[in-house]
């Protein structure tokens, strides 16, 4: 099942370069029959505009961005944080018999150890690119182990709550 969501994810990438270079051919002929060599300025002034664009924005999107991976994060953790806090309320004040709610249970448990997974690789992601851009500005500090960075070690995030 997985591998064919894998399969179908790459068929899709593969079919829209398909479509698009064959795309391209055709208006690259088409504009060539037009207006002939000035035809390379369409695909050159579309990269040069995109190019200046990217420039100007590229530090507003990397903000925007890195803030809406944060709120994701706080939000997985408040999901995990309530299954938690769930899990620890004595049963008798759930109100819920000790027979049911135990299959709901281990699925909430279950999602809650995914998206902590996740939020673990997501971190581990994070400290690597910080640790490659650290030393790339201060070359003479010494570099943290790997250990500091492991996924396995619990490290204070240090974002405000």
């Amino acid at each position: 099942e997985t591998e064919l969501d894998v399969d179908l994810d790459k068929l899709s990438v593969l079919m829209t370069l398909f479509v698009s270079f064959m795309v391209g051919c055709y208006l690259g002929a088409f504009f060539y029959s037009r207006c002939g060599a000035y035809t390379f300025l369409i695909p050159g002034s579309i990269t040069g505009t995109l190019g200046i664009l990217y420039g100007c924005f590229r530090e507003g999107l990397k903000r925007k961005f890195k803030k809406w991976k944060v709120e994701r994060l706080r939000g997985e953790l408040e999901v995990v944080d309530e299954v938690y806090e769930h899990q620890h309320t004595p049963r008798h004040s759930q109100r819920i018999p000790a027979d049911k709610g135990g299959e709901e249970d281990e699925e909430e448990i279950d999602e809650a150890l995914e998206r902590l997974h996740s939020i673990q690789h997501e971190f581990y992601d994070w400290c690597e690119e910080r640790e490659v851009w650290y030393h790339t500005t201060h070359p003479q500090s010494e570099r943290p182990t790997r250990a500091a960075t492991h996924p396995s070690h619990r490290v204070e995030t240090g974002i405000p709550e």
